[in-house]
């Protein structure tokens, strides 16, 4: 390093000195923000003594109006903005009480599908037993003799041939 080039090191909040020191946050909206900029310069022009001082009497007269027309539109859109939020909490609302409702709806059809499905167990094990006692009375009649089984046929051969 030579004396006659002196190392001057830019810190980071130097680097951003060109950029405007106001910034606008995400939750206002860009035309907000302008009308917000525009009564502010308004308003410091009226509370500057020296330009009201030089300027005549109309002048201010057309700067009240001015004022005056803005601040209706700002009521204008307050009103407004006030009616949107009623809005969005009243939807709000809507859509909790309806969340509500169907999840109790759920609930409900949760519990009727626990007791169906437990009946259907039930059933099930009962048609089981039934198809095994079932099963059971075709193997006794299998087992019954055949002899037996041929006295039953010949005994109602003959009371057919009795009627």
């Amino acid at each position: 390093m030579s004396p006659s080039q002196p190392n001057f090191k830019i810190s980071p909040s130097q680097q951003d000195f060109g950029v405007s020191p106001r910034k606008t946050t995400p939750e206002i909206d860009l035309n907000q923000q302008e009308m917000y900029d525009y009564i502010e310069s308004l308003e410091k022009m009226v509370a500057d003594p020296s330009t009201s001082s030089s300027q005549p009497n109309i002048a201010q007269e057309a700067q009240i109006q001015s004022l005056k027309q803005e601040v209706f539109e700002l009521e204008v859109l307050n009103r407004h903005i006030k009616r949107e939020n009623e809005t969005l909490k009243e939807q709000g609302r809507l859509d909790k009480i309806i969340h509500d409702n169907t999840m109790l709806h759920l609930r409900l059809w949760q519990k009727k599908n626990r007791k169906l499905k437990k009946k259907t167990r039930r059933l099930n094990r009962a048609l089981i037993n039934l198809k095994f006692r079932c099963l059971m009375k075709k193997l006794r009649t299998v087992m019954v003799p055949r002899k037996k089984k041929r006295r039953l046929d010949v005994l109602t051969e003959v009371s057919e041939h009795m009627s």
